[in-house]
C-alpha cells in the first residue's frame, strides 16, 4: 500500500493521496531520504498527526516541493497541518521563495495568509516579487503586524522603501498599539 501512496504522491494525485492518508502511516522514507509525502508534496499521516516538515536529504520539505511545483490544492492541505512555512531547503529557499520564483501567485497568497512576514526577515528580492503582484500591503498577521511594521522593527530600510512606494497605512498599529514609526524608533532605526 505504501508503494501506491508514493506513486500517487509523486504524481500529485491529491484525492487518491488524501484517501490513502486516512489509513496509512506514511512517514517511512526510501534510502535516499524521500518519504511518500515528500515525493508528492502532499501531507503525511501519523494517525492524524503527520510530520509535514519531514525533509528529503536536500532539505526539501513537502510544502517547499508543492510550492515550487504549483500544486495549490496540496499546499492548502499541508497548510492545514501547520507546517513550518519558513523551512528552507539546503540552498536556502523557503516555500514562499520557491512559489514566487515560479510565479505561482495563488500559492504565494496562501503562504502569505499563513505567515505574512517575509518583510521582517529581510528578504528584499521576495518582497520585490510579491509587490509586483499588487498585494494588500496592509494585510496583518494574527498579532496585527503589517509588512511595513515588521520591516521597520527589524531595520530593513530597503524593504521599508519598497513598501512605502505602495502607499501603505503608515499609522497601522499592531495589536500592542505600536505603529511602524514606534517600532523603528524604539529599535533606534534612524
Amino acid at each position: 500500500m505504501a508503494g501506491v501512496l508514493n506513486s500517487a504522491s509523486a504524481k500529485g494525485h491529491t484525492d487518491i493521496v488524501k484517501l490513502l492518508l486516512e489509513e496509512l502511516k506514511v512517514d517511512l522514507c526510501h534510502n535516499d531520504g524521500w518519504s511518500p509525502l515528500n515525493s508528492s508534496s502532499k501531507d503525511t499521516d501519523e494517525k492524524k498527526n503527520p510530520n509535514v516538515d519531514l525533509c528529503h536529504n536536500d532539505g526539501w520539505s513537502p510544502l517547499n516541493s508543492a510550492s515550487a511545483k504549483g500544486h495549490t490544492d496540496i499546499v492548502k492541505l499541508l497548510l492545514e497541518k501547520n507546517p513550518n512555512v519558513d523551512l528552507c531547503h539546503n540552498d536556502g529557499w523557503s516555500p514562499l521563495n520557491s512559489a514566487s520564483d515560479k510565479g505561482h501567485t495563488d500559492i504565494v497568497k496562501l503562504l502569505l495568509e499563513k505567515n505574512p512576514k517575509s518583510s521582517d526577515k529581510g528578504h528584499t528580492d521576495i518582497v520585490k516579487l510579491l509587490l509586483e503582484k499588487n498585494p494588500n500591503v496592509d494585510l496583518c498577521n494574527n498579532d496585527g503586524w503589517s509588512p511595513l511594521n515588521s520591516a521597520s522593527a527589524k531595520g530593513h530600510t530597503d524593504i521599508v522603501k519598497l513598501l512605502l512606494e505602495k502607499n501603505p497605512n503608515v499609522d497601522l498599529c499592531n495589536n500592542d498599539g505600536w505603529s511602524p514609526l514606534n517600532s523603528a524608533s524604539a529599535k533606534g532605526h534612524t
